[in-house]
């Protein structure tokens, strides 16, 4: 597909925490499941893609209480500002790098603080105000899925799993869990966006941490040994190879992974605008022509940095940035 043009520059608000979820068995849903995602036919349109220019998303990686309890949890305080702001499209947290999801799932872990349906009181109220509504969801980090299924894991050369900066422990950019999308962790996402477009409907969906670090584990192994009739080289080997371990991920937990997310989501009737995190500097141009829009997240070492660009990369130059994240 086309790029679009460049149309909007999204503000992050990090909510990120640093403190490990304590792990907790999935119980059972203080709320019904939604029954559908369809607008009432008195609820004014939202904007198409083209047509949405000021959007925002409250980055909140959320573990389970007692880090996080949303006691206080109003949505219509949140949703006063996004009117304040005069916002045509917000992204909706449906599952962050803890595990958790922001709304009853039947196959996954909900936020046990939530006595509410998240993802449901926002989609209604975007609904009701002609507002587009997108769904974040977030791919490569997951403590809770690696911490219950250790076989979804990512695993370095000596089977340990992997964590995003475990040497950092006081950085607040939290010490996630890697999950490996080679493992049967793939269908459960594809299961869980499943959930998500057939119960909310949702115009956008974008999915974080597309891609990952190579991986030993036995399902990466086998596809490796497959493909490439050896091992998956380790240490000085690794680097040496290079270009052949960077092929193989691209392959399988890029491309391939997207191609099949894609395909999920439309083969269930959905028209939502799909997109990953990064832009044509962290994924080839291949992939990047299977989405309907670029999005960028620029990083320069804290969040204050951490704005959030759409549109045409080629327009880059154009991009207007209005505002800054607060941590």
């Amino acid at each position: 597909m086309n790029r679009r043009h460049f149309t909007t520059t999204l503000l992050g608000l990090g909510g990120s925490s640093a403190i490990l979820p304590k792990v907790l068995q999935a119980g059972t849903t203080l709320i019904a499941p939604v029954n559908s995602g369809t607008a009432e036919l008195s609820d004014p349109a939202p904007p198409t893609l083209e047509n949405q220019y000021r959007g925002y998303i409250v980055d909140h990686h959320s573990p389970d209480p007692p880090a996080i309890t949303y006691g206080n949890f109003d949505p219509d305080q949140w949703f006063r500002l996004y009117e304040e702001a005069d916002l045509d499209h917000l992204w909706v947290f449906c599952k962050g790098h803890h595990g958790e999801a922001y709304y009853p799932t039947r196959v996954g872990h909900p936020h046990p603080g939530l006595k509410l349906d998240f993802v449901k009181a926002f989609r209604d109220r975007l609904r009701q105000k002609g507002m587009a509504f997108h769904a974040y969801y977030c791919i490569g980090f997951d403590d809770w899925a690696v911490l219950n299924h250790p076989e979804w894991a990512l695993l370095d050369e000596n089977g340990k799993n992997r964590r995003v900066r475990p040497e950092e422990t006081t950085h607040s950019r939290g010490q996630w869990h890697w999950t490996c999308v080679n493992t049967p962790y793939r269908q459960y996402v594809f299961d869980q966006l499943t959930e998500i477009v057939k119960d909310y409907g949702p115009d956008g969906i974008f999915l974080d941490i597309v891609g990952q670090p190579l991986c030993y584990c036995k399902h990466c192994s086998a596809l490796y040994q497959a493909r490439y009739h050896h091992e998956i080289p380790r240490g000085a080997a690794a680097d040496q190879n290079w270009r052949e371990t960077d092929e193989f991920l691209y392959q399988t937990t890029q491309l391939g992974f997207v191609k099949e997310a894609i395909a999920a989501v439309r083969g269930l009737g959905s028209k939502a605008a799909i997109t990953i995190n990064g832009g044509h500097l962290d994924f080839r141009k291949e992939l990047m022509d299977l989405l309907d829009y670029t999005f960028a997240e620029p990083f320069a070492g804290n969040y204050l940095s951490a704005m959030f660009a759409r549109g045409d990369l080629s327009l880059a130059q154009q991009f207007a940035i209005t505002g800054i994240a607060g941590s």
